[in-house]
């Protein structure tokens, strides 16, 4: 495996190249950072003896002189003084809970954190982009690394780059192995689903994928199938129902179940509207006239409708009532003749000759 160059960052106390972590971005070991400490606080104390000792001897709470032995944390033996400390230490006590648990969570430090970060990641995108480009060849160059010393479990191909990882449970699958590096996944989360997989090469894996696709189709279509029938069975079972719902007596006395409802008030008061408000419009219909629009009503249709038989057989017994004998009537009641038979025998309407 390759060096990652852009990855690498020079140390600030030994000057030695090391792969920058989170751990570790200045300093490439503890040893560096605790002997830089320790050279920065001699120098520190060099430079400034004067500052040093002027802050050992006096208290911090009411600035007044004493001797190093007789202060405890530039804290004098008043009482007052022992107060202050005491209060300055619950106070630090507090800031610190509020940082870690309080100052996070609220929309200020939220909206603040995102803008520095947008910031950051506009100033240094170059840097960034090239330490992603990184990590991302290394991460290649490691998966290939595992390849290497495996071979195809089906034909025992043993050429690397031919290889691939083929989930065993489809279930289990979280990620594919080709897609885990561009999504970010690190080396733990990569070698955890490495587990679930078997290698195969190339060819093996899409012919084992395309017969798996294959019975994944036959069964869709089967199951297609069997739904289809089922709803067919279910559609042929309600027409059936339908059409026996409607078949309520046979053809020759449904003259009797339209003579019954034209002697009904609802049929009654349809003909005085018809009468009054409404002019004649081919026989049964009547036509209302109303903000020039023309409403139809069809008393042959809304009988057959309610009854559950055909407009004509309505149309033809209306016609046997109004304009039929006692005797035709009184054969088509009690069945002997149908009603096409004695509406047949009825004397054509004969209309006045336009001029």
């Amino acid at each position: 495996m390759g060096r990652a160059v852009g990855l690498m960052t020079i140390c600030k106390y030994c000057g030695k190249d090391f792969r920058s972590s989170r751990e570790r971005r200045v300093y490439c070991s503890d040893e560096c950072f605790e002997s830089f400490q320790t050279e920065r606080r001699r120098k520190y104390g060099r430079d400034n003896k004067e500052a040093i000792r002027k802050r050992r001897t006096t208290c911090k709470y009411c600035n007044n002189k004493f001797k190093m032995k007789e202060l405890k944390e530039r804290c004098c033996s008043n009482e007052k003084c022992i107060e202050k400390k005491k209060e300055e230490k619950k106070a630090i006590v507090r800031k610190k809970y509020y940082n870690k648990n309080i100052k996070r969570k609220t929309k200020k430090y939220k909206k603040q954190d995102a803008e520095n970060s947008r910031k950051y990641r506009k100033n240094n995108s170059e840097i960034i982009n090239k330490r992603d480009r990184c990590r991302k060849r290394e991460k290649r160059e490691w998966i290939d690394s595992l390849k290497k010393d495996e071979k195809c479990n089906k034909c025992g191909e043993d050429r690397w780059y031919c290889l691939e990882y083929h989930h065993v449970n489809p279930e289990d699958k979280k990620f594919t192995i080709a897609c885990a590096i561009s999504r970010g996944y690190g080396k733990q989360a990569i070698l955890e689903e490495i587990k679930k997989c078997v290698i195969l090469c190339s060819n093996c894996h899409r012919e084992l994928h395309y017969f798996e696709q294959q019975e994944k189709n036959e069964k869709k279509s089967q199951k297609q199938q069997e739904e289809h029938e089922k709803d067919k069975n279910i559609a042929i079972k309600y027409i059936k129902e339908e059409r026996l719902k409607n078949i309520i007596l046979p053809k020759k006395l449904n003259y009797k179940i339209v003579e019954e409802e034209l002697e009904k008030e609802w049929v009654k008061d349809l003909q005085i509207k018809a009468q009054n408000n409404l002019n004649t419009f081919k026989g049964n219909q009547f036509t209302k006239i109303n903000n020039d629009i023309q409403e139809k009503i069809d008393i042959s249709k809304i009988i057959a409708n309610k009854i559950g038989t055909g407009k004509d057989t309505v149309h033809r017994s209306i016609q046997i009532h109004k304009r039929g004998t006692e005797d035709q009537k009184q054969r088509v009641r009690t069945g002997e003749c149908s009603i096409n038979k004695v509406y047949k025998e009825l004397e054509p309407i004969r209309y006045a000759s336009r001029k």
